[in-house]
């Protein structure tokens, strides 16, 4: 979400400090603790990227050119580069659904809980969410395939 690891490092511990001062907060009964803490890091990740104005991309901007990365990024393949390039495009929680569901292999469910919202309005924001990736994507379906 961060797109920064050492910013990222600093999100985890800003949620751990109030993981530590909401700890009663916390009810077993409602769902599990690691969704608990899912939705603590993220609202802590969401609340920072609120505070940044947006940028949008740069004029002439190619999916396709190669971007500066994290250092873990640099060893991505081209396609894994092409779909960060075409998620960097969307708003934070359509983002997020797609972390969640896609590289966390949450359920929808887990998800949903997560980004404080019911199950049928995440399933309805994952599945616009595809829809508007695919048409991203669209131009750069060789590449992918």
């Amino acid at each position: 979400m961060m797109h920064d690891r050492s910013k990222a490092e600093d999100m985890l511990q800003n949620a751990c400090v109030k993981l530590w001062q909401n700890a009663d907060r916390y009810d077993a009964y409602q769902g599990k603790f690691t969704t608990w803490f899912y939705r603590v890091v993220s609202n802590v990740c969401l609340d920072e990227l609120r505070k940044r104005p947006f940028v949008g991309l740069p004029e002439g901007f190619d999916m396709r050119d190669d971007r500066p990365a994290a250092d873990d990024l640099h060893a991505a393949s081209d396609q894994a580069r092409i779909i960060e390039a075409a998620l960097a495009q969307l708003t934070e929680r359509p983002k997020l659904i797609v972390t969640l569901c896609y590289y966390e292999g949450m359920t929808v469910a887990d998800a949903a809980m997560i980004m404080d919202m019911n199950v049928k309005a995440a399933e309805s924001l994952l599945y616009r969410t595809k829809a508007k990736l695919k048409n991203l994507l669209e131009d750069q379906k060789a590449d992918l395939l």
